[in-house]
């Protein structure tokens, strides 16, 4: 700006841009999948979580709408996310903040990506699809599934665990379990202990196309044969962590 007085006095007003500077750690984004999963206040509950929580607005909206869906199941989820913020806002180990964001896109995955990407935040979701769109942009983004994943123990044979017996499994006299993280475990004899838990111990671990299974038998039962846990793999279902009706659940609710 260039201001010219009557003695013709200039003076010039450079025109600057004043930008919202973040110290340290850089804050998550969270997004409404990982507000309805649930687990996210455990976690934080732990003290792991060092860096501050940021809710859009416009996640608490995405909500909101859920929770007053006609579709049961929409409003289900509606509310159950709407409850774990509030349980989270109270948690005394989670720097939690409501903030709005000046943003153009009408989805909510866009608005996330641009909310991030003006902020210098990283956005904490379920969404595959939304972390490889958010990083092709070059936003950080990460899947907390993928976490989870990673944190899942490695089983080795001889290892002895604890199991309920849930349903059938695929081969003769087979029961399937399945552990608190969602690993499906393979009980050989275990057909007749549905709805029991049991002590088995590990025989064999198998990486198919469908996924990882965890092979065991219940203590004090001679372990079954190589060749009959490897015809058992190709026939299991997927494995993965299940939904309240025993099903694979999706990455993002």
């Amino acid at each position: 700006m260039v201001l010219t007085t009557k003695d013709d006095f200039r003076l010039v007003i450079p025109y600057v841009e004043f930008v919202r500077s973040r110290r340290g750690t850089r804050p998550w984004l969270l997004d409404t999948s990982v507000l309805i999963d649930g687990r996210l206040p455990s976690l934080a509950g732990t003290g792991f979580i060092d860096a501050p929580l940021v809710v859009p607005q416009f996640v608490i909206d995405e909500l909101q709408r859920l929770a007053d869906s006609e579709d049961r199941s929409k409003r289900t989820r509606g509310r159950r996310g709407l409850d774990l913020l509030a349980r989270l806002r109270e948690n005394p180990y989670a720097d939690l903040s409501v903030q709005s964001f000046r943003v153009s896109a009408v989805n909510v995955d866009r608005m996330l990506i641009e909310a991030a990407r003006g902020d210098r935040l990283r956005i904490l979701t379920l969404d595959a699809n939304l972390v490889s769109v958010a990083r092709i942009q070059g936003v950080t983004a990460l899947n907390l599934n993928e976490v989870a994943g990673t944190l899942r123990p490695t089983l080795q044979p001889g290892d002895s665990l604890s199991v309920t017996v849930t349903k059938r499994g695929e081969g003769d006299r087979q029961g399937v379990g399945y552990l608190p993280d969602g690993t499906m475990i393979v009980i050989e004899e275990g057909q007749s202990r549905i709805g029991a838990t049991v002590n088995a111990v590990v025989t064999n671990a198998v990486q198919t196309s469908a996924g990882r299974l965890v092979f065991a038998r219940i203590e004090g039962d001679a372990p079954s044969t190589v060749a009959s846990m490897a015809e058992a793999a190709t026939r299991q279902g997927r494995g993965g962590r299940r939904g309240d009706d025993g099903r694979n659940a999706p990455d993002r609710t």
